[in-house]
Formats: C-alpha cells, sequence, structure tokens
C-alpha cells in the first residue's frame, strides 16, 4: 500500500469538502513585523497518509491531509496533528513535500526533546503516529 492511498474513514468517502474558505498565517514564510495571510481554496480535498514514509519511518495511525490551492495556483498540504505542511506545483508534489518536511521535522523533534521535556513530551505524541523501523 502506498503512503497516500486514500481510505475511507468509518463510512465517510475518502474525500470531504469545506464550505467556507480558510487562511494560514504566512509569518515563516515572509519577513515583516504585520501579519500575511494565504488564502486557501474552499473546498479542500482529504487524504490520509499511513505506512512507510522513509527506510527507517513508518506512520502508523494514518494522518489526515488536505490538499488545497493557495492563490497563486500551487497545492498545499496540511496537518492538524502535526503541524506540518508542504507545497507544490501538483497535488503529488505537495504531498510529496508535505513528507519530506514531516521527516525532517520528526528528525529536529528528537534531537531537541534530548534534555528538554516540553519537546520530548511533543515528540512522545508524535510517536503515537509516527515510529522508526528497522529499516
Amino acid at each position: 500500500m502506498s503512503a497516500t492511498e486514500r481510505i475511507p474513514s468509518r463510512g465517510q468517502p475518502a474525500v470531504a469538502f469545506a464550505a467556507t474558505r480558510a487562511s494560514v498565517p504566512l509569518g515563516a514564510f515572509t519577513a515583516g513585523s504585520r501579519a500575511n495571510f494565504l488564502t486557501l481554496s474552499p473546498r479542500p480535498e482529504t487524504v490520509y497518509l499511513r505506512g512507510r514514509i522513509s527506510p527507517g519511518l513508518v506512520v502508523m495511525i494514518p494522518l489526515e491531509l488536505r490538499i488545497e490551492r493557495d492563490e497563486f495556483g500551487d497545492y498545499v498540504a496540511s496537518d492538524d496533528q502535526m503541524a506540518v505542511f508542504g507545497v507544490g506545483t501538483d497535488k503529488q508534489l505537495a504531498i510529496d513535500d508535505y513528507v519530506t518536511s514531516l521527516i525532517e521535522y520528526y528528525e529536529l523533534i528528537e534531537d531537541e526533546s534530548q534534555g528538554h521535556e516540553p519537546t520530548a513530551a511533543w515528540f512522545r505524541r508524535m510517536g503515537r503516529f509516527i515510529a522508526k523501523t528497522g529499516g
């Protein structure tokens, strides 16, 4: 099974639609003192990420990803569990960028969790979804 296989959740369709537009703060992307926002599409597509995401990591509990179009036409893949996102010119590139970001974020939090209890607590929470494997 591929990491981005669409799976229904509790009898729900694998694709869901939102009724309103969503805005995401862009403080991490642009310099400046005022808030910047990117308007996303009103109908995000939902896909589920599970399975092997790298030779040493596996997503054990499916992560629900929203795939949306931004106002510039790019696709944005994001989640509510890990606070990670990916961007691409098509859906698959956005998902691939999300997976790369998730792996990098996992490794960063793992390193930073050594000797820092708040980060260690967050890493344990991440561990409910993502686990190391033998390769």
